[in-house]
């Protein structure tokens, strides 16, 4: 399985519920991306989400990740127009709260999560819901492929091997602290080879910028992880399926159960959750399509 296989059931699920019409972004140079929704669908998209919660499009349309608007001169379409989008995804899952997983109908989405004192681009979440503190990062077909970063630049290098000036950070002490980027020692994260599926570099980076807030606001959190899981007739492809999502929640709870992990989140008072969506079509999140990968 890989992202194109991945995309393609989730194109043939929406094909099968709204119409083949519905599918096929044309760029300024009438080039069509079949896995996108075309510009007309996608507008009225954004219509409706700014009918539905104006605060909700201003989100994501001020946010960082450009991810409503098309890019290189028209040539490329708004990111959330694909079938595949982990924002579209995170909207329309979680737009009406999902109580059974700690998020209320108050929730914001493109937050950021600040780590303190770091330099440049700070850790963006898909979604937070101040009502409960629970901070939720959106995935769908990111899972696949090798383009998940496995090192970090130097301004995490206390953070990882020691800490800042409020203590934060993972305190490693096993391995040499390194000049410069450097490689991230994922076997110091519960993992014997670098994570496939699991972006264990974001997590690092997301869980800093929680325990940064949560420090300040001295309160407990939530980091949880929310992944899509496309329903599929195949036999092949349900079998393939089974084996990421199996692969998945191996490597999820390898790394959330790992004593610096563990530690980590028992100083800063944070709770990991991991659930994926199972269904035909991205949709509201209940508990009927919510699976548990790690609670």
């Amino acid at each position: 399985m890989n992202s194109k296989k991945f995309d393609k059931i989730i194109l043939r699920n929406l094909i099968s519920v709204k119409g083949a019409d519905k599918f096929g972004y044309k760029n300024v140079n009438d080039f069509k991306y079949e896995d996108y929704y075309t510009k007309d669908e996608f507008d009225k998209f954004i219509e409706d989400m700014k009918n539905y919660n104006i605060e909700h499009h201003k989100s994501y349309a001020e946010g960082k990740g450009n991810e409503t608007v098309s890019t290189d001169d028209g040539v490329k379409p708004p990111k959330m127009a694909s079938v595949a989008s982990s924002s579209r995804f995170a909207y329309l899952a979680l737009r009406k709260g999902a109580k059974h997983i700690g998020v209320t109908k108050n929730v914001e989405f493109e937050a950021e999560c600040a780590i303190k004192n770091k330099p440049g681009t700070q850790p963006q979440m898909d979604a937070y819901d101040k009502d409960t503190n629970t901070y939720i990062e959106v995935k769908c077909h990111e899972i696949f492929g090798d383009s998940k970063k496995k090192t970090l630049g130097e301004a995490y290098v206390n953070y990882i091997f020691g800490a800042n000036e409020d203590g934060i950070g993972f305190k490693l002490i096993t391995v040499t602290k390194p000049e410069g980027e450097f490689p991230i020692p994922f076997k110091e994260f519960g993992m014997k080879e670098f994570p496939r599926y699991f972006d264990l570099k974001q997590f690092l980076c997301h869980l800093l910028g929680v325990a940064c807030k949560n420090h300040k606001e001295e309160e407990s959190a939530t980091l949880a992880y929310l992944f899509f899981k496309p329903k599929t007739d195949v036999e092949a492809e349900a079998n393939e399926l089974f084996g990421v999502y199996n692969g998945l929640q191996t490597e999820i709870i390898s790394i959330f159960t790992s004593p610096t992990i563990t530690r980590f989140c028992e100083e800063n008072n944070i709770k990991l959750k991991a659930y994926y969506e199972y269904a035909e079509i991205m949709e509201p999140l209940i508990p009927a399509n919510t699976h548990c990968l790690f609670a």
